[in-house]
Order: C-alpha cells, then sequence, then structure tokens
C-alpha cells in the first residue's frame, strides 16, 4: 500500500465518500498505515493518504473530538461515488457493514454492491 503525503485533490475539491468506525490506530494495526497529526479551525486530526492505482489519491481523515469517532474516507470530488466506492473497499480491504455513513451522491443499490 504505497503512502504519500496529502495533496490537493486534481479538481481542487475532495468527496466525503464514506465514515467507518475504524480508528486511525486499528488502520495503523490492520494495514501498517502512518498517520501524521495536524489541526485546522475545526480540531486536531489524524490523516493519512494513500495511492489507489486506478483512483488515485485516498485520504483517511480523523478529528480528534469528532461526536462520531472513526475515520472519514475522502477521494477527488470528480470521482464517480459508486466506483470510487466499490475501489476504496477492495483497496483498504473494507466491506459496507465497515462503514456507519455514505455519500447521499450513492443509491442504494451501489451500497449493495460495492461489499
Amino acid at each position: 500500500m504505497k503512502q504519500h503525503e496529502v495533496e490537493l485533490f486534481p479538481s481542487g475539491d475532495s468527496l466525503s465518500l464514506a465514515h467507518t468506525p475504524i480508528t486511525p490506530a486499528e488502520f495503523s494495526a490492520r494495514l501498517g498505515i502512518a498517520f501524521s497529526e495536524g489541526c485546522d479551525d475545526l480540531d486536531y486530526y489524524s490523516v493519512a493518504a494513500l495511492k489507489e492505482p486506478s483512483l488515485g489519491q485516498v485520504v483517511l481523515l480523523s478529528y480528534h473530538r469528532s461526536p462520531a469517532p472513526g475515520t472519514e474516507i475522502l477521494v477527488d470530488s470528480l470521482a464517480s461515488a459508486s466506483d470510487a466506492l466499490a475501489k476504496t473497499l477492495r483497496f483498504l480491504g473494507l466491506n459496507k457493514r465497515d462503514l456507519d455513513w455514505t455519500t447521499p451522491l450513492l443509491s442504494p443499490s451501489s451500497v449493495r454492491s460495492a461489499s
């Protein structure tokens, strides 16, 4: 799994694709992902950027004091949400049961087929 520094997405914007209750510590233990720490106007956060071969950058972001503990999964805003979900789940070794939220841009059938 190829990690790199977080970069601006090609479109200049991100799509919040999904949220999982899996924490950065759990991702690190499962997949050996190293998270870096940062801070923005919302809170302190942990972040990791990965390269999925056909999708490009996948960002895992977790705000430390979020009311919904876990990790947000972001991709480029120009990506097809259903295609991005399927590729990201496969890439991270997750399935739909590992998610507690997905973008409203996904149809219910695309979420079912992504598992």
